[in-house]
């Protein structure tokens, strides 16, 4: 297609680059080109009595209902359901409850007497503790004498014990006899075979 450039010269115009730029003619053609877009706008007015005079718009109004001149707007319940209205209303009741909160905690803070600083509190000092018992030290005499009683009792202690095993010796005697006499016998049987064994001995070398 032939068309005239800027320059005011006549060539072959590049459709590519015409659809790749939005500035080219294919989107925003110039008037001084001989395009006007507005060219027969015209004829789409709407051209209607009830419209363009103040009788028709009268008219107009009173065919419409009820309902589109004058709207009832319903309050919803937020008491009742548990829609996102319900929700939002109970937020917003826990927001302004805790603001409530907020404010009288302050205004209570206002009133309260400061404690008093912590330094010039009286410290009382816990009672003193009782003296520690203490055992008197015996005398010379006493341990020397305490010693003695101690070394009697074991000297008895073993004496006791001496008649104790002495007086089961004793009724015990016939059978340490037994046990002793059964022991001398064994002797002399072995010294006996001991004997009869060293003669074996010395004539097996003569016969």
């Amino acid at each position: 297609a032939v068309v005239s450039t800027q320059s005011g010269h006549y060539g072959r115009g590049n459709v590519v680059a015409d659809y790749s730029s939005f500035a080219s003619q294919v989107y925003a053609p110039e008037t001084r080109v001989g395009v006007f877009l507005d060219r027969g706008s015209e004829l789409y007015n709407v051209k209607n009595r009830y419209l363009n005079t103040y009788e028709g718009l009268l008219e107009l109004e009173a065919s419409l209902p009820d309902y589109v001149t004058q709207p009832r707007i319903k309050i919803p319940n937020l008491r009742s359901g548990k829609g996102g209205a319900q929700k939002r209303f109970e937020k917003r009741l826990k927001e302004l409850d805790d603001t409530a909160d907020l404010i009288k905690h302050d205004k209570e803070k206002q009133f309260e007497v400061p404690a008093p600083p912590r330094f010039l509190q009286k410290v009382i000092r816990p009672p003193p503790r009782p003296p520690t018992p203490s055992v008197e030290t015996p005398s010379e005499e006493d341990e020397k004498r305490e010693l003695a009683v101690i070394f009697l009792q074991q000297l008895l202690r073993g004496r006791a014990i001496q008649n104790m095993m002495q007086e089961g010796k004793e009724k015990r005697m016939e059978l340490i006899d037994e046990l002793r006499s059964t022991e001398a016998l064994q002797e002399d049987k072995f010294i006996k075979k001991e004997k009869s064994t060293a003669c074996d001995s010395a004539l097996i070398p003569l016969l």
